[in-house]
């Protein structure tokens, strides 16, 4: 808080001469005169003091707020991350179910129920779709959950032989594909970090395990409501606008 008259004038007054009785005369020329010279000094300080609590309150705030970001960033990319690792499990599962000639129903029953019920994966889709305002998002995660869901509920005990077993990876492929669409609503930047962070946590697996990483084949026109910028959908959010740098 700037007062130049006043605030100049505070330290000619602390400097007065004192009288012989001991009291304080401002000098002619100042204006303390007229609004008295034990009020006007409090009021000053008043304001600057004011104007300190005022500056630190804003600061605490924008701090407060900068932690909050940096913990809904965080909470964000590890969904998204996990995203990506059951976009990586429904690959390997496939491709297991292509190799493995006695696969029994039980075992791709509880896969998928392990995605649903374990992973959370409705969950997870929704937290990530619901931060972001991703345009488009919604009915790629119904679709993923549908196709898991049908083989939690529609698949019979048994061994998986022929067109039935055919059936099945179809419904995965499915989940991985829809998946896959529901992270291209996603900014851009924070998928590709999570797609990275899956990939070096399956850099080192058995072959029989080795990494799918079905992102690398994927198409990114997935999300079409998303735009073509490459960016992400953030519905004039400038928490997002944030996140993303």
């Amino acid at each position: 808080v700037m007062l130049p008259k006043q605030h100049n004038q505070l330290h000619v007054f602390a400097k007065t001469k004192q009288s012989e009785t001991g009291a304080a005369h401002a000098p002619k020329s100042s204006n303390f005169a007229d609004a008295g010279t034990s009020i006007l000094p409090d009021r000053a300080w008043a304001a600057i003091t004011s104007g300190q609590e005022l500056y630190n309150a804003n600061k605490a705030e924008q701090e407060r707020i900068r932690k909050n970001l940096e913990v809904a960033r965080a909470n964000y990319e590890a969904v998204v991350a996990e995203i990506c690792r059951v976009a990586e499990a429904l690959g390997q599962q496939v491709r297991q179910m292509g190799n493995n000639r006695r696969l029994m129903a039980e075992e791709a029953r509880s896969f998928a129920r392990t995605l649903l019920y374990e992973k959370h994966l409705e969950d997870q889709m929704a937290s990530a779709e619901v931060l972001v305002g991703a345009e488009g998002a919604a009915k790629r995660r119904a679709s993923a959950i549908e196709a898991l869901e049908s083989v939690v509920n529609g698949l019979r005990d048994g061994p998986l032989e022929g067109p039935r077993r055919g059936r099945v990876m179809e419904r995965l492929r499915l989940a991985e594909k829809q998946v896959l669409q529901f992270t291209d609503c996603l900014p851009r930047a924070s998928v590709r970090a999570a797609e990275r962070v899956v990939e070096l946590e399956n850099a080192a697996n058995a072959p029989e395990f080795a990494g799918i990483f079905p992102w690398r084949s994927a198409s990114k026109d997935g999300c079409p409501e998303r735009g073509n910028d490459g960016q992400g959908f953030f519905g004039g959010s400038a928490l997002l606008d944030k996140m993303e740098r």
